[in-house]
């Protein structure tokens, strides 16, 4: 998929989980090509590593902003490693989201990695091809709602097999 496709259809899927204005990027952020502020309802491209939401990311993070002037997602143009988690990225990858107060929502990992202690598999092509997903979902708390799992593991006192999908709520309690 060419990137322009994937930030349509990605900004047509963030018109839709868009956060409020009181949510946007506080400081100003170095963004390429138009220096310190981005227009607003377009992407920014990160000229240097910075802080955003929270979280360092490094230089040619692309980011999504709605009109209002609130992150709804950002993509690595390379792997990179954000709150100890690997995390995929590549020139036309994968998009990560975070909540509006700046908690991760959904990431797609580079690796097999244990994500509060489950071995949450990474993304693959035909994986998502097939309605397979390997997103790893947080609830608005920060815990672990869902993934698939990378390995077979025994998960809060159950086994299952690599490529099974565990889902938690908000407790971390498993859901059937």
């Amino acid at each position: 998929m060419s990137r322009v496709r994937f930030a349509v259809a990605c900004a047509l899927l963030g018109a839709v989980l868009a956060p409020s204005a009181a949510t946007a990027q506080s400081s100003p952020l170095a963004c390429k090509p138009w220096g310190r502020k981005p227009p607003l309802g377009t992407l920014c491209t990160l000229a240097h590593d910075d802080t955003v939401k929270g979280r360092r990311l490094p230089a040619g993070t692309l980011l999504r902003y709605d009109s209002t002037g609130a992150l709804i997602f950002f993509w690595l143009t390379k792997p990179a490693v954000i709150d100890g988690l690997a995390l995929e990225g590549s020139s036309d990858g994968p998009h990560h989201t975070l909540f509006p107060d700046g908690a991760p929502r959904m990431w797609w990992l580079s690796r097999t990695q244990d994500v509060q202690s489950v071995p949450c598999r990474p993304i693959r092509f035909w994986t998502e091809v097939v309605g397979r997903s390997s997103a790893v979902y947080f609830h608005r708390n920060g815990t672990l709602a869902a993934c698939r799992l990378g390995r077979a593991a025994v998960v809060r006192g159950r086994r299952f097999a690599s490529g099974d999908r565990v889902a938690f709520d908000s407790t971390g309690a498993l859901v059937p």
